[in-house]
């Protein structure tokens, strides 16, 4: 089916564009000021219960009462700390592009909300080539995701109002541990562009556990990391309904 092409230049795609396309759900309290996340596209999980079914809060307060003593608070890094979608999309769109994907029409922002944001590299291998041999479609992810580094070095920005939420974790002595499913060389970049390797003390890579998120496996070898128990964490990650 042809996918219709969205010719606008990389700098007028910004969070806010892709994050127009997901319903905000969470507002934090955290008993700090943080009205400067209102909107973001996060929400947060109790890891005991299992990823992507059962938010820990809604509303525009949350409550930790029901995991005091708290002890840690996990991340996903992407959509929390940062939103890399829009430098995913360029990436994708410029080499999809240059293979020939669609008959060389570049791809929609819609599409690639649609069929390619939040998966797995290997997912995608038979999602766009799926004529394609193994290797081949591995050098072309390996090629895009060289091209979002770069981008990521030079562009990436955190979310409004986490400054705030980092001086209030760091204020309560909290372990913390940042938790991706973004390859290794990504979730890295993304966390020194982002001035956090001094703030996290752990830094897991789902896809080097047995099970990606959404299985929990990547958030208990965080807790595992950290020696801390699920009833004593909280976990911030996104919510895509």
């Amino acid at each position: 089916m042809p996918i219709s092409s969205d010719p606008r230049p990389l700098d007028s795609y910004t969070p806010s564009t892709l994050g127009d396309n997901i319903d905000s759900k969470v507002e934090f309290g955290l008993e700090a000021n943080l009205s400067e996340m209102k909107d973001q596209k996060i929400t947060c999980y109790d890891i005991f219960a299992g990823l992507n079914h059962f938010p820990l809060c809604c509303g525009s307060k949350c409550s930790l009462a029901f995991v005091t003593p708290l002890e840690a608070i996990l991340f996903d890094i992407d959509g929390t700390w940062c939103d890399s979608d829009p430098l995913h999309y360029y990436a994708f769109r410029e080499m999809l592009q240059e293979v020939g994907f669609n008959g060389g029409v570049p791809i929609t922002e819609e599409f690639f909300i649609e069929n390619i944001s939040g998966m797995h590299n290997e997912e995608l291998y038979g999602v766009l080539f799926p004529d394609w041999d193994l290797q081949r479609a591995r050098n072309f992810f390996e090629d895009k995701e060289d091209m979002f580094r770069r981008l990521a070095s030079e562009q990436l920005e955190p979310m409004k109002g986490l400054h705030k939420l980092r001086e209030w974790i760091e204020n309560q002595g909290l372990k913390r541990a940042a938790v991706t499913n973004a390859p290794r060389p990504n979730g890295e970049l993304l966390v020194s562009a982002l001035d956090l390797l001094s703030f996290f003390e752990v830094l897991v890579i789902a896809n080097e556990c047995d099970r990606a998120k959404p299985f929990p496996d990547p958030y208990l070898k965080a807790l595992q990391a950290l020696n801390v128990s699920n009833k004593h964490a909280f976990v911030f990650e996104v919510w895509l309904p």
